[in-house]
């Protein structure tokens, strides 16, 4: 009876101390797993506070309280961009959930084809430990190419020792529900993108208008939904009551 009385008291203390040094829970989310090269890629991590008080999560001792790591398929490490790129102190009342966003193309360099995989960890100066979310993937690949043209840059849009000339680029992409259409502006000769956003659902048999007005300036006229109206005739008595 001793004995099992012993190892009851020493489970309890193992579930319960493993909560005391507990003092985030850590989770992430990535909207989808399909990505177009160089476009945003929006992660979300979700902070928990179990400490039992607030908790306010700060860079210290050179470690940054929120980092990710990121690897390829194949295992290889992708270091990001800025290895001093940071982010403003968070506070968490106690027992409370925070979530942060963060756009991992902005820090990392993902600009290969193929698959990746990133998980979130937390850094608590309090704890002097880390906590890591479960890792996600995610893939890079690229759209079909619809409408391209190289155009001058307008004088009122040129900045000192920018280029002279941008690639404007339109793709199509699918996604699970429908194709997507894409923009992506870039000076080839300097390797910048300086955009590849979303400008929104693409209908089969509908091709967008393209045009360039005299400044060069893209305009994309898009048809994203058809809507049908139907209209139920009322009753004859309701229409004309007198009859």
């Amino acid at each position: 009876m001793q004995i099992r009385r012993l190892i009851t008291l020493l489970a309890l203390l193992f579930v319960f101390g493993g909560q005391l040094h507990a003092q985030v829970k850590v989770e992430m989310s990535i909207n989808r797993r399909l990505f177009v090269l160089y476009e945003r890629i929006p992660v979300t991590v979700f902070i928990t506070n179990l400490s039992g008080h607030d908790l306010t999560l700060s860079d210290a001792d050179s470690q940054k309280w929120l980092s990710f790591q990121v690897t390829t398929g194949d295992g290889r490490i992708v270091p990001p961009m800025d290895l001093d790129y940071k982010f403003p102190p968070l506070t968490i009342p106690g027992g409370k959930t925070v979530k942060h966003a963060v756009n991992l193309t902005t820090l990392y360099a993902v600009q290969d084809f193929g698959l990746y995989r990133v998980r979130a960890s937390i850094y608590s100066h309090e704890t002097q430990k880390y906590t890591s979310s479960v890792s996600e993937e995610f893939q890079i690949t690229e759209g079909k190419l619809f409408w391209q043209e190289n155009v001058g840059l307008p004088d009122e849009l040129r900045l000192p020792g920018e280029g002279t000339h941008r690639t404007v680029t339109l793709l199509t992409f699918r996604q699970p529900k429908y194709n997507m259409l894409y923009v992506r502006v870039e000076d080839k000769d300097a390797g910048k993108v300086y955009i590849t956003s979303p400008l929104g659902p693409l209908l089969s048999g509908n091709d967008p208008e393209v045009k360039l007005d005299k400044s060069n300036l893209l305009h994309v006229l898009q048809l994203v939904g058809v809507f049908f109206l139907m209209i139920r005739r009322p009753p004859r008595s309701t229409l004309f009551p007198y009859t």
